[in-house]
């Protein structure tokens, strides 16, 4: 009886140790399981955190590969060409080799102080704003660019230099002025796309309103005013110098209505100015009343006598003449023009006229 109970009782303990090893190793695996997941997630943490991209980084490579903040020289520079003024703006990564460009390409241009500017968009543009308001009058100016809209893309920005951009991008303006314009041009340009605002100015006087020299006339007692940008040629008391400004000044004032006016004839234009050698093949096959007006006076500006200026004018005439229609008429009016600027120092038809 007594062995039994002893049994029985032995029976008991190792139950009990049994459930409390079970229980021990529930506890453990237990433990382990949240450890597990403790460190699951803290590999995931850090992992979410590795792959973050940085996004406050400075100076950081587009995919693009231009560099966001990147500073840009922007520049104007000035141009007389025939009756029109010419405004070129331009904007480079390569200050010095645009620099170059200007002095090889353009060695006659007036260049204004360059700025620096950021574009406010990866792969983005800067455009000009020419319709912009304006703080002062610029009546009687006209300010026309060459291409609409006036874009300058950043990657032509930035590459310039490189071997494929031997260009710098640009945008070509054409100013004019009439008689009665305001004497001093101050035209505001924005330029827009960029990180903080940059404006720049057009700033243009009238050529007529080029430096003079007042002169005493000791004959008369009366001041004369006389030009002295230039030596004066004269031939015979002819100062063919003044003779020709006044000409070029005359296709400046009427450019507006003469280029409307011819623009419906200027194929025919172009083929009789050809043929008396006014123009130039690549002129001929794409006619602009610009472009004709620029070959009028440029070859006006070697002539040297009297006599040259005479019969160039007279020929120009008569080539327009010889088209016939509104394009006849609109010479006659020029040749009134000419002669009356004149006061009749020069004769613009032949004697048999």
């Amino acid at each position: 009886m007594e062995s039994k109970i002893i049994k029985e009782k032995e029976e008991t303990n190792k139950k009990e140790k049994e459930r409390r090893s079970h229980r021990n190793n529930q506890n453990y695996w237990n433990y382990n399981s949240k450890r597990e997941d403790k460190m699951k997630l803290i590999l995931c943490i850090e992992a979410e955190v590795v792959n973050k991209p940085n996004t406050e980084t400075k100076g950081e490579v587009q995919p693009t590969g231009v560099k966001e903040a990147t500073n840009y020289a922007g520049l104007v520079y000035y141009e007389e060409d025939g009756v029109q003024d010419l405004v070129t703006f331009t904007a480079v990564k390569k200050l010095d080799a645009l620099l170059e460009f200007i002095k090889k390409e353009h060695p006659h241009a007036k260049r204004r102080p360059h700025f620096y500017f950021r574009i406010a968009s990866p792969d983005g543009f800067v455009e000009l704003n020419l319709n912009a308001p304006q703080d002062e009058p610029f009546t009687g100016w006209s300010i026309k660019p060459h291409i609409k809209p006036c874009k300058l893309y950043q990657e032509d920005i930035y590459n310039f230099g490189d071997k494929d951009y031997s260009l710098p991008p640009s945008c070509l303006i054409s100013v004019y002025s009439s008689p009665d314009a305001v004497p001093i041009l101050y035209y505001s340009v924005p330029v827009e796309g960029v990180a903080d605002p940059v404006t720049f100015y057009i700033q243009m006087s009238q050529r007529t309103a080029h430096h003079t020299a007042v002169a005493a006339n000791a004959a008369s007692g009366n001041d004369e005013t006389i030009p002295v940008l230039t030596k004066r040629r004269r031939e015979g008391g002819f100062d063919i110098k003044t003779a020709k400004q006044k000409i070029k000044q005359v296709m400046i004032e009427n450019h507006t209505d003469f280029a409307e006016l011819l623009q419906f004839s200027l194929d025919n234009i172009a083929n009789k100015l050809f043929e008396v050698h006014m123009i130039p093949p690549e002129v001929q096959q794409s006619p602009t009343y610009d472009a004709i007006a620029t070959c009028f006076v440029s070859m006006m500006n070697i002539l040297d006598s009297k006599s040259d200026l005479e019969g160039h004018c007279v020929t120009f005439l008569e080539a327009l003449s010889s088209v016939g229609g509104p394009t006849e008429r609109v010479a006659k009016r020029l040749r009134e023009k000419w002669t009356a600027a004149l006061e009749g120092a020069l004769r613009f038809e032949h004697e048999s006229s």
